[in-house]
């Protein structure tokens, strides 16, 4: 509220110690908010509360909402799809924020000035969501490290970026109790596609 104007004037120096202060604040947030998500989906108590959800809005609507992130790095992000009203059942909260997470590492794991891509397709029953980016990729020998709790994956951007090493782990979590598969491809300072696969059904 100090920040926003709401008790005065500050001056730029009183502000530059108040904004260090919420940032990390809310890095501290992110931290206690992965782990109780991850103690929450190991401990076996999360029941689904599946629903229709059109993907196509919910993809939109995150790209919408995270559009200034990728304005800050001159990022320009994409999204295709096949057809306006492709749904699923899925529990709206959690797949939301299982997207939310990789359209968020796309973006931190890409330089600035280059391509993020998210393309959304039906195959044959199956809807494939894939999220492509131009980023500095992932080695093959740390392939199996992605999906692991407390993993993070050495790059030249994996100090700026943050991160618990929980996103991955809770993202495969999230898909495992839709009964779905998520898939990478990688290749170093080329970019990563992650790719979910889930049934329509």
């Amino acid at each position: 509220m100090v920040l926003e104007g709401y008790a005065g004037d500050i001056t730029d120096v009183q502000e530059q110690f108040l904004q260090t202060a919420y940032e990390s604040n809310e890095r501290q947030l992110k931290i206690v908010n992965d782990l109780l998500r991850v103690a929450r989906v190991d401990s076996g108590k999360i029941k689904l509360q599946r629903e229709k959800v059109n993907v196509v809005k919910m993809i939109k609507e995150i790209v919408h909402e995270q559009a200034s992130k990728f304005e800050e790095k001159k990022q320009t992000i994409d999204f295709v799809h096949t057809h306006p009203a492709l749904s699923i059942l899925v529990d709206k909260g959690l797949f939301r924020m299982a997207l939310e997470n990789l359209i968020d590492n796309a973006h931190k794991y890409t330089y600035s000035g280059k391509k993020i891509e998210v393309i959304a397709t039906e195959n044959q029953g199956t809807i494939e969501i894939a999220v492509k980016d131009e980023g500095t990729g992932i080695a093959e020998h740390d392939m199996d490290k992605l999906f692991k709790k407390f993993s993070r994956v050495d790059n030249p951007l994996s100090v700026s970026a943050g991160g618990t090493g929980l996103g991955l782990y809770w993202v495969k979590r999230v898909i495992d109790l839709h009964e779905g598969a998520i898939k990478v491809q990688s290749k170093i300072e080329n970019g990563t596609t992650f790719t979910i696969h889930l049934s329509m059904k």
